[in-house]
């Protein structure tokens, strides 16, 4: 028991969170496990009344609780109960990690690293296991079956959820390197080689978000890079002719000409009646617009939380989407669920705590948490990316880790 009182609170936050992330890459459910003993240490602290008494009045913390609030309250207009209660539970995050991070936080700058270095070992490991198990399975079709996105998800199933992963690795590797001056020989090392083989993992799991996004932190990176050419005109033609040189060379992937070939030249030519999830562009525009007739009639108030898909497909099936309905059509972009299903009140809340969090990050000047959210941002347009535990607790995690770094002294428990 002496033992026990003498423990470091702060060594023990630190293991779970180590924990945590290490097995984030590798089955989303473990995510639950992580937050659950963090919880519990929060509520074993003999100050947990204190540090309930203490939750100060942070506009950010109050708008990530609204915001699952209004999802709470809207279930009440639910048309499909179980949906709502699953979209509740994947967002307990909002309320329960800001509540634990802003009142109790050991996070230091170094320690962070440690993490995220940690975090790229485990990404990187996992998708060995990927492709082992992939290649078990499809070696006998040739090994663009074995390298194909859809053949890759033994630990996270969506290819365009799991690809985020590796774009975190990306961010953190190339800014700690840029920031750092005189970063450590091996690290330079591992960097190098950790960012080559990052983005071949990219180019194997492309998604056309990741691929954005991507491109935009690529020309933040090079601009940083070529910072040393004084003379504006040569660093932009540099920057320039890098990136078009970058671009042939990406075409080298075959997962990303198939995914271009399908996007411009594959879509619009399918009847209505025959678009299934399959023809993504044709599947997602059909979506889209769907939703936007829907939100003509639900702008105001909502349709309910966890509503938007029974409508959705409702709506497609008088369109004629007829084999799209049959799929299972959902609506790829959590804002405009958002907006469907809790009305302008939601999508304000929302809308909130994105421009809230942006303000704290710029603030301090975190540029890994800034791309982070940019992230987080692109795979709401184009995604529902709220809707799972591997992508809406991936995203939670690291940003509150950012948003809510507010440390405290180390203290016993009692």
């Amino acid at each position: 028991m002496n033992a026990y009182q003498q423990l470091d609170r702060s060594s023990v936050w630190f293991f779970i969170i180590t924990l945590t992330i290490i097995l984030l890459p590798w089955y989303e459910r473990f995510s639950s496990i992580g937050i659950i003993l963090l919880l519990i240490h929060w509520l074993t602290d003999k100050n947990v009344r204190e540090k309930a008494l203490s939750l100060r009045k942070d506009y950010l913390l109050l708008s990530f609780i609204g915001f699952f609030v209004i999802q709470l309250l809207w279930m009440i207009f639910s048309l499909d109960p179980d949906e709502g209660w699953h979209s509740i539970e994947v967002k307990l995050g909002f309320v329960i990690l800001p509540i634990l991070f802003s009142t109790e936080s050991y996070l230091q700058k170094e320690k962070f690293r440690m993490l995220l270095r940690i975090f790229v070992v485990s990404c990187f490991l996992s998708f060995l296991y990927n492709l082992c198990m992939s290649y078990y399975d499809h070696h006998q079709h040739g090994w663009w079956q074995v390298l194909h996105r859809m053949n890759l998800g033994y630990t996270l199933w969506h290819p365009g959820t799991y690809s985020n992963y590796f774009l975190l690795g990306l961010f953190f590797m190339s800014i700690d390197w840029i920031q750092t001056r005189h970063l450590e020989r091996v690290y330079r090392w591992f960097y190098g080689i950790m960012i080559s083989l990052f983005l071949v993992i990219i180019f194997i799991l492309i998604s056309r978000t990741i691929l954005i996004v991507l491109v935009l932190f690529l020309a933040f990176v090079i601009w940083n890079f070529t910072a040393f050419i004084k003379h504006p005109l040569i660093r932009i033609g540099g920057f320039a002719a890098f990136f078009l040189f970058s671009a042939m060379l990406m075409m080298f992937s075959p997962q990303l000409r198939s995914r271009i070939y399908e996007t411009f030249n594959r879509s619009g030519k399918i009847s209505k009646s025959e678009i299934g999830i399959g023809q993504s562009t044709d599947a997602r525009r059909a979506a889209y617009l769907t939703e936007f007739k829907l939100l003509g009639k639900y702008w105001l108030v909502g349709c309910g939380t966890g509503s938007s898909t029974v409508l959705l497909n409702r709506q497609l099936k008088k369109d004629g989407y007829l084999r799209l309905s049959e799929d299972g059509m959902f609506t790829h972009n959590q804002i405009l669920r958002t907006w469907l299903e809790t009305g302008l009140l939601g999508m304000a809340s929302l809308s909130i705590l994105f421009l809230l969090a942006f303000r704290r990050l710029i603030r301090a000047r975190d540029t890994l948490g800034i791309w982070l959210l940019i992230l987080f941002l692109f795979n709401c347009l184009f995604d529902d990316i709220m809707q799972s535990q591997a992508g809406g607790v991936f995203f939670l995690l690291f940003l509150c880790l950012m948003l809510f770094n507010t440390p405290v002294y180390r203290r016993t428990y009692h």
